[in-house]
């Protein structure tokens, strides 16, 4: 099954629509690289170099496992200080961290851990066959009828395209993720647990970001926004080695 690590944020990146909103915790595994805005008052953020910024609070000196948005490759950082964003809509913590040892680094993803775990970016994933991928959509869309949306600004209905139907290296036979294109909103997609006949949201306009592994375990990263001029942008992240999908901070 899927257990759902949410670590969200919602931050402006919309004039018209000012609003902010403190992040999860993430469970204190992952911390979302924060992408400096050029017309924000935050002198020790950058989008490049030495010194950089994760959303959250760390203690000083505690070390962080950078996660390539490129490929497979890692780093160890380590936070220097934490501050509030002091943002005139809503202020929320972020953490200084100093890159020495890969100034050039890219990543949206860090691990909050104490040591450098395997990590790895995975690429093609099982998908199901044509039978169970057709036995699949039925129920998905049968049952979605009754699911309620991630949030208000996040309705949905399922395009009649077919879904991508995929399995991560952890889940069970007969568990899977399928993901459709969302009618009310062009763009987003629709996530869904399937597991032995039962259904589960995952979220209702979500992208996925990346897919990886990190100490045996697999993850789904995700992204979403409000593409209806509200101006939040979200992270979630998805294990996928536990029981009880929930969701958080919604």
């Amino acid at each position: 099954m899927l257990r759902i690590i949410i670590f969200t944020l919602w931050y402006v990146l919309s004039i018209q629509c000012v609003a902010a909103e403190k992040p999860g915790s993430g469970e204190g595994k992952f911390a979302i690289f924060f992408n400096y805005l050029s017309n924000s008052d935050l002198p020790d953020c950058s989008r490049t170099g030495v010194k950089r910024c994760v959303i959250g609070t760390l203690q000083p000196r505690k070390s962080i496992q950078l996660l390539s948005s490129n490929n497979s490759s890692s780093c160890i950082a380590r936070a220097t200080k934490s501050f509030p964003s002091n943002w005139d809509t809503g202020s929320f913590p972020l953490t200084q961290i100093d890159l020495s040892s890969c100034p050039d680094f890219t990543f949206d993803l860090a691990a909050v851990t104490s040591k450098m775990a395997a990590y790895e970016r995975i690429g093609e994933l099982p998908t199901s066959s044509v039978s169970k991928a057709r036995e699949i959509d039925v129920r998905i869309r049968r049952q979605s009828i009754g699911l309620k949306p991630t949030s208000v600004e996040h309705e949905f209905a399922l395009s009649s395209a077919k879904p991508e139907i995929f399995q991560l290296p952890a889940m069970g036979k007969n568990s899977y993720v399928a993901v459709y294109q969302n009618a009310v909103t062009p763009g987003d997609q629709v996530h869904f647990l399937y597991s032995n006949g039962s259904v589960k949201l995952i979220h209702s306009a979500a992208t996925i970001k990346s897919i990886f592994s990190l100490d045996g375990k697999s993850y789904i990263h995700y992204s979403f926004t409000c593409r209806a001029g509200c101006g939040f942008h979200g992270d979630l992240i998805v294990e996928g080695t536990s029981i009880n999908p929930r969701h958080a901070g919604q």
